[in-house]
Order: C-alpha cells, then structure tokens, then sequence
C-alpha cells in the first residue's frame, strides 16, 4: 500500500477478500461506513450518502491532528460495482490551504475478490494537505479491508 511519488495524485491499491458488489456497498451505504470508518484518534461521527450520480455526501468528526472536522461533496461517479468518485471538501479546526479535490474507487474482480484503487488528486497547490492525506488514506483503506473480512 504505497502512494505514487506524483504530488498531485495519492493512489493505492489493495486486495481485498470480498467480491466488488459487497466492497461497494461498504464504500456507499452510509450505515456502513459509519462502522469501518474509525480508528483511534479519528472517528466519524455520521455519514450522509446519496448513492446516486449527483448525490450529496457528507461526514464529520473529530481528530487528535485536525480537531473537529467535516468533508462533504458531490458524487460525480456511480457505477456499481465499478466505479464510485465524488469531489472532496473540507473544514478544519485547524486549517490549511485546501480547495475541492476528487476522491476515485475503481473496484475490479479478481480470483479471491476485489482488487481496489484509490486516488484522490487535485493536491497540486496544496501540498501540506497532500503530505496529511498521502498518510492518512493508509489505515482508511486497511480499516475497509479488516472490515471486509470480519463482515
């Protein structure tokens, strides 16, 4: 799970032992997410989705880093079990230089389940919070992944 030295762009890529449709689900049912997405010292505290292309979603918590914290956008690609990408904003207690960004899933089956690409880009003028998300995405994806497997 390493990032791509491209400092507009983080991308990972993991294995996961679930099939695409029950990896998507995780990635857009906001009961779910609600779920995975914690770990210590950052916890979402609720989650909207509107699965649909055009749909809204938003998320807030708190941080040990970042203080309380909220990101929202527009889903601006739904194709399940494929594709989900959405643009990504954020308020920060403590902020930062940081404008609209878009967060990318591929999702494609493989021999014992999904192989996943993130990439979230549009960091090119915002280098400090490319340095925070190119860390920060790592436990997310892996929290996804041992979510999948005790799911």
């Amino acid at each position: 799970m390493q990032p791509q030295a491209n400092r507009d762009a983080v991308v990972i890529e993991i294995e996961i032992d679930a099939p695409p449709e029950r990896v998507f689900r995780a990635l857009s049912d906001p009961r779910e997410l609600a779920v995975w997405w914690n770990e210590e010292g950052i916890a979402a505290k609720a989650w909207e989705f509107e699965a649909r292309a055009g749909g809204h979603w938003k998320t807030g918590g708190s941080s040990v880093e970042h203080g309380s914290w909220d990101t929202w956008g527009e889903i601006i690609e739904f194709d399940p079990p494929r594709v989900l990408a959405m643009t990504w904003h954020e308020r920060l207690d403590k902020p930062r230089p940081f404008g609209e960004t878009v967060v990318r899933y591929e999702l494609e089956p493989t021999a014992t389940g999904t192989r996943l690409r993130l990439t979230h880009s549009g960091f090119a003028p915002y280098q400090e919070a490319f340095n925070d998300y190119s860390k920060g995405w790592h436990p997310v994806v892996g929290l996804l992944r041992d979510y999948m497997v005790s799911a």
